[in-house]
Parts: C-alpha cells; sequence; structure tokens
C-alpha cells in the first residue's frame, strides 16, 4: 500500500522521466533501399536458372525415408541386424539427397559461366534483358509482370520455311512458359481475379504473356538454344526485342494451412 505522503513526489518523479523522454530525438530509420545489378550478374542468373531440381521428390521421399529408416535404427538398437541395415539404408538415402544438391549446385555454377556475356555470343541483339537486375521485385518466383512481349525482327530476305523455324521456336517457348503458371491463391492482396494472361501469339514472330522468374530463365534458354542455331545457320535475326508492362502483380500460390 502507498502511504500519501508519497504520492505527491512519485508523481514529480514521473513528470521528470516524462520530461527527459520528451527530449530525446525519435529514432530514425533507415529506409530500405535496392542497389540495382547487372542483368548478367548472379543476382539475375540464379533466380532465372530454369533448371530446378524436383523437390518434391527429393526432400519429400528421398529425405524422408532417410530420416524414416535412421528412426527405425534408433528405436531398434544399431547392434541388432534390422538396426545396422536401417542405419546404411537411411545414410545412403541422405546421402543421395545431399549428392543431388552438390551436383545441382554444380551445374548451377557451370551455367553461370556460359551466362556470363551470353547476348553478345548470340550474333543478334537483344534489346530490354538489361532491364532484370533494375527492380528487386522482378524476376521473381511469385511476382509477375502483367505483359511481356518477346518478338523476333528478322531480315526481309528471310523465307517462308525459315520464319516458320523461328515461329516453331517460339511456340515450344511459348509452351514451356505456360507451364509455369501455378494455381494463384483465391484471396490476393491488392486484386480480385487472375491478372496473369497465359502465351500466346501476338504476331508471326511475337508471342506475349505473363511472366515471373522461371518464365524469363525459358525465354533465356529459347534464345540460345533455338534462336542462336537459327541464326548460325541462317544469318536471318536482326535482333530480339523483349518488352515489358513495369506492372508487377505478388501472386501467392493456395496456402498449405
Amino acid at each position: 500500500m502507498v502511504n500519501p505522503d508519497d504520492i505527491s513526489g512519485m508523481a514529480e518523479r514521473e513528470k521528470e522521466k516524462e520530461k527527459k523522454r520528451g527530449q530525446q530525438k525519435p529514432k530514425q530509420t533507415i529506409p530500405h533501399s535496392f542497389a540495382p545489378r547487372s542483368c548478367e550478374s548472379w543476382y539475375v542468373f540464379s533466380r532465372i536458372y530454369p533448371h530446378y531440381p524436383n523437390f518434391f521428390w527429393w526432400v519429400f521421399v528421398v529425405l524422408t525415408l532417410g530420416i524414416v529408416f535412421l528412426a527405425i535404427c534408433f528405436s531398434t538398437g544399431i547392434s541388432r541386424p534390422v538396426g545396422q541395415w536401417s542405419f546404411y539404408t537411411g545414410m545412403g538415402f541422405i546421402g543421395l539427397f545431399i549428392l543431388r544438391l552438390l551436383v545441382h549446385h554444380i551445374m548451377k555454377i557451370t551455367a553461370f559461366g556460359r551466362y556470363k556475356d551470353w547476348r553478345q555470343k548470340t550474333g543478334f541483339t537483344i534489346n530490354g534483358w538489361e532491364k532484370l537486375g533494375m527492380r528487386e521485385d522482378f524476376p521473381k518466383i511469385h511476382h509477375w509482370d502483367k505483359l511481356v512481349e518477346y518478338t523476333v525482327n528478322v531480315e526481309g530476305f528471310t523465307t517462308e520455311a525459315v520464319r516458320k523455324t523461328i515461329h516453331d521456336a517460339l511456340y515450344l517457348f511459348m509452351v514451356r512458359a505456360n507451364n509455369c503458371f501455378y494455381e494463384k491463391n483465391f484471396i490476393q492482396t491488392g486484386y480480385s481475379g487472375e491478372i496473369r494472361t497465359k502465351w500466346n501469339f501476338s504476331g508471326e514472330l511475337s508471342v506475349a504473356g505473363s511472366a515471373n522468374e522461371m518464365v524469363m530463365g525459358h525465354m533465356y534458354l529459347n534464345v540460345v538454344n533455338y534462336l542462336k542455331p537459327i541464326h548460325e545457320k541462317h544469318r536471318v535475326i536482326k535482333a530480339v526485342d523483349i518488352k515489358y508492362s513495369g506492372e508487377i502483380r505478388q501472386v501467392e500460390p493456395p496456402s498449405t494451412d
């Protein structure tokens, strides 16, 4: 219980504390800033790198089996034959999982060596790729540019047969790009409905649709694996133009809760 004679003194002390707090300068918050990266940097490449291991299979099957067998080993005792067999089997599954991750990262580092200066090695101009790395939210797995246009410009003397080959190369890209679309969460922040557009032809040698990092990775492979060999054989491609809408939306997949 508080002595009534002490109340005035307590109030004065609190007033002094409040006065000191009012004289303190508020803490300044440093705004988050993003430093643009080169479009041929590891930052961009690590996002668009298209060779993803099947993580569902390797994590939820292979790694889980390894953990289950090790649990059997420790529950039965490693001195028993069943325990020994479970131990070596479990370690085998875990070792296989670790080996797969190592192979994935070695392939990724090796592919990055080929990615550096890749545009200069195609033999034709690529416009628009340099914009990758200018934004923090694109390219990104769950962030989509609402409409990206991918166009191949050819020389006037290009034959119909070569035009059809380029058209077919764009079609193959279009199929792979549309396979990157995942089911979205029903509720999205800031908008309703489906804002993404499936890829389709917007011209004879032009396709358009929504893109995230996986789609941009397939676009890179399409240029390197399809358009570059066509140009080396026929010398008909003048330039590849990539245009972005700049309207980036986050599209979350369905919640697992």
